[in-house]
């Protein structure tokens, strides 16, 4: 990579970066009214299977979540 690509990447991820915090106002973050919960996405590490979630799957379940 040249300098001149590296350069330009940067420029380009300062750009975005700043393009971003320009417009992100929090508003995503705040509900108005609380909202039910309605998917809970559980994902293992890499070279784990999702028996890495026994412990929390049953305190799920135990709260009423299905799946």
């Amino acid at each position: 990579m040249t300098r001149s690509q590296i350069y330009r990447t940067a420029l380009i991820a300062i750009a975005g970066f700043l393009i971003t915090a320009l417009f992100h106002t929090g508003a995503f973050a705040q509900a108005n009214s609380p909202q039910q919960v309605r998917n809970i996405v559980i994902v293992h590490g890499a070279w784990a299977d999702g028996s890495s979630w026994s412990k929390v799957i049953p305190l799920l379940q135990a709260k009423d979540y299905m799946w």
